[in-house]
């Protein structure tokens, strides 16, 4: 949690959530992601209906699956896990990470936007 100090006291800012970090991150490359690019999100994470989860499940949800794919030229993909500055990945997702890197993918693990904006010029995602 952020602090503040303004003249008369000391102000605590909350840490911005890994929906909301994820969500400015779409809103910036809406105007950002090369035209060529398909981006998509995996609904993992939140709260559901115990039978919402079990529809996704159903339908082939993968617990661990990074937040964001990005489909690039040549049959490449790019896989991008979003977290808070304090997050860190679950056994699970370190799982599916090494599974998809061993198929030749690349996963990369983002904690601020600024991070994951880094790492999409890096791959040629953005304009």
């Amino acid at each position: 949690m952020a602090r503040f100090r303004t003249k008369t006291k000391i102000l605590k800012i909350p840490e911005q959530s890994e929906h909301q970090i994820q969500a400015t991150l779409i809103d910036i490359l809406n105007y950002k992601i090369r035209p060529a690019i398909v981006r998509m999100s995996i609904p993992n994470g939140g709260l559901r209906h115990p039978r919402v989860g079990a529809m996704l499940k159903a339908e082939g949800l993968l617990p661990g699956s990074p937040d964001l794919i990005f489909a690039l030229e040549k049959g490449k993909v790019l896989w991008l896990e979003m977290k808070t500055k304090k997050g860190r990945l679950s056994d699970t997702q370190i799982g599916i990470h090494h599974k998809l890197e061993q198929l030749g993918h690349v996963v990369e693990t983002a904690h601020s936007i600024d991070q994951a904006l880094h790492i999409l010029e890096k791959h040629g995602v953005l304009k």
